[in-house]
């Protein structure tokens, strides 16, 4: 199964006591990723801007036993469109660098996990056996010195080569999993000392979790819908939450934002049930540029087939077994053409509105 990434990025110490990452967009995850390496015999702490609460999922130690790298996850995930992710020490300096990955999927750490010690480059984890259908694999490395690392498996989501204030650091990841078992994930650019890899797989789903938002689920249902994929893009997926980033067009892909209007309860004679009927209009605007849109909305067709077909698929009542989902299209129009404060470049929108069928216990 493939996951969405929704943001990655990273960052080193400037002072060896502390790093901040850049503010990442992470609307829409249900998982964060930390790698933090550190200075050999110092201890590290992990928080976010938003106060989620930080497992650690594998810890990575030199030669000599002592942990230089460590891998953090949560699950518990409140989100926000400029997120920052701390590592700080008190023990001492530290000289902390720390890579970040947010994704679109659920899940907790699966015990399946690696690491081999080398004094050179390449450096290789140890093998690990990942289950295609449900794994998300994710490889980091730590160097006391040396350039900014490069993996030989696996797509880069972070890298930086040592600083003075700061070790290096790589984090990669694969995904979907491959189904064969790993013998060597390898990077190039190590330290001669100090230099330690792991490697990590996360158990994961796409399924609707309890207690989620009907538009957090429909984020995180549609972002790993690959016909939205295709026309949305991955990094970022283009669907937003009421307004719509004026840069979003830029790349050339579409864009839905999505708007929840009013919602009809359900009540019995005991009180007001789980389950409601609740209209969403999406607003989608067509992809620029558009050798075929022409002077209408028709560069939103293939975004509207797609929503199509996507929609009949979307569950917000956690039953699995239950086919026909409920969800109602009751509008399909035109939006015109955006104006130069909406957009930047113009394009032609069109909105859809569906009565969708859920349960906030699901």
């Amino acid at each position: 199964m493939s996951f969405s990434i929704i943001a990655s990025g990273g960052a080193q110490s400037p002072n060896g006591t502390y790093v901040v990452s850049p503010a990442l967009n992470c609307i829409g995850a249900g998982l964060i990723i930390i790698a933090v390496c550190f200075s050999r015999g110092q201890t590290v702490s992990v928080a976010d801007s938003l106060g989620n609460p930080y497992s650690l999922g594998y810890e990575v130690a030199d030669a000599f036993g002592i942990p230089i790298l460590q891998f953090l996850f949560t699950n518990a995930v409140v989100v926000g469109a400029a997120m920052t992710f701390l590592a700080s020490s008190s023990s001492g300096p530290a000289n902390p660098s720390i890579a970040v990955m947010a994704l679109s999927a659920f899940g907790a750490v699966d015990l399946d996990s690696g690491q081999n010690q080398y004094t050179m480059s390449p450096i290789t984890t140890g093998a690990i056996s990942p289950v295609p259908a449900t794994d998300f694999v994710v490889s980091a490395i730590s160097m006391e010195s040396g350039p900014a690392p490069t993996p030989g498996i696996g797509a880069l989501a972070y890298s930086a080569a040592a600083a003075a204030n700061a070790w290096g650091i790589g984090m990669s990841y694969q995904n979907p999993a491959p189904s064969t078992t790993y013998e060597s994930w390898e990077w190039t650019g190590g330290s001669t000392v100090h230099c330690q890899t792991g490697i990590v797989s996360f158990s994961l789903s796409s399924s609707p979790v309890t207690g989620k938002s009907l538009k957090q689920k429909l984020f995180s249902q549609a972002s790993v819908f690959a016909p939205l994929q295709a026309l949305l893009g991955t990094n970022p997926f283009n669907w937003y939450d009421e307004q719509l980033d004026m840069n979003a067009l830029a790349s050339g892909k579409a864009a839905i934002v999505v708007r929840q209007l009013p919602r009809r309860p359900m009540w019995a004679n005991l009180g007001q049930l789980p389950t409601s009927f609740t209209r969403v209009q999406f607003t989608i605007y067509g992809g620029v540029p558009d050798i075929n849109a022409g002077a209408d909305s028709q560069n939103c067709d293939a975004v509207v087939t797609a929503m199509q077909a996507f929609m009949p698929t979307f569950n917000a009542t956690g039953i699995v077994s239950v086919p026909a989902r409920g969800n109602q299209l009751v509008l399909d129009m035109d939006g015109g053409l955006t104006d130069d404060a909406e957009t930047q470049p113009r394009t032609f929108k069109r909105i859809l509105d569906y009565i969708i069928f859920s349960n906030d216990n699901s």
